[in-house]
């Protein structure tokens, strides 16, 4: 399980306080390069891929 780093420039009124971090969320598939293929909890997979810089390890 892996957390995905929020990258968006979104403005958030919180500013320091907004999360940084989604998910969790599970690795379906590691491609070469280091790109990823998400799943959510419930089983829907992400149309983009991610790279590993982007995820750090989740521990419930």
């Amino acid at each position: 399980m892996v957390l995905k780093e929020i990258r968006a420039p979104i403005y958030n009124p919180r500013g320091k306080f907004q999360p940084k971090w989604s998910g969790p969320y599970i690795i379906k598939t590691i491609l070469s390069g280091g790109a990823t293929q998400l799943i959510d909890l419930d089983g829907n997979e992400f149309s983009t891929l991610f790279n590993l810089d982007q995820l750090k390890h989740y521990y419930p």
